[in-house]
């Protein structure tokens, strides 16, 4: 791929309503477009709307996702983003102006929405845990929070919590843009505040004494 990836309007006829910000990352054919101010709606619609859907379409992008502040597009092959640039801008700039104009989703759809991924995510991290000598298990879903226990040898351990937390988390964002965070609790439902993890060399499986894990989501960029 080649060409520098575009960082502001290409001419006076280019949409400029929408804030966006391009960012270059690991891929040359892919970019990042940062979205500031609210949390983008979560949507069904096959690359976030027919906006993108169309350059997809017309093999310009070769996919498109939506995140909750951002949108990920890249590049089909044989296209550059000297010449595509200015269309995936305007298209990444409509999708995100049609999904604000949506009304909001209530609580309650969004959780039972979320729950369903959940499960089968948690299913899906399951084996990964076991064969670590620990299991994860769903505990709730409420208000955009997934809540998790952890036991066995993932129960109290700082490094095992993080990688079952970043394998979760980051299948759970790509079908529910509107997560809020990942939580670990501990057998009674309590959730941490903000202690360190205890030393996982304890091994007795007791709650008793160990801070447990809280995991946010970064704050969204202002």
């Amino acid at each position: 791929m080649t060409g520098t990836a575009p960082d502001g309007p290409q001419d006076e006829g280019e949409l400029t309503v929408v804030a966006v910000h391009p960012e270059r990352t690991g891929d040359p054919a892919t970019l990042r477009w940062h979205v500031p101010g609210p949390a983008l709606p979560a949507t069904d619609e096959p690359h976030g709307g027919p906006a993108l859907a169309g350059l997809v379409e017309t093999r310009l992008l070769a996919t498109a996702l939506v995140g909750a502040q951002e949108v990920t597009t890249t590049l089909a092959e044989g296209q550059s983003w000297t010449i595509a640039g200015p269309a995936v801008r305007r298209a990444v700039q409509e999708t995100v102006a049609a999904l604000r104009s949506r009304p909001a989703r209530p609580v309650a759809e969004r959780d039972a929405a979320l729950r369903e991924l959940a499960e089968l995510v948690v299913a899906g991290a399951g084996p990964y845990a076991a064969s670590h000598g620990g299991r994860i298990e769903l505990v709730a879903v409420q208000d955009d929070i997934v809540s998790v226990r952890l036991g066995g040898a993932c129960h109290g351990c700082p490094a095992q919590s993080f990688t079952v937390h970043r394998r979760l988390e980051e299948d759970l964002r790509r079908g529910a843009p509107w997560l809020r965070e990942v939580r670990v609790v501990d057998r009674r439902g309590a959730s941490d505040q903000g202690a360190e993890a205890a030393d996982c060399g304890a091994g007795d499986g007791s709650t008793t004494g160990r801070p447990l894990v809280l995991f946010r989501t970064p704050p969204a960029r202002r």
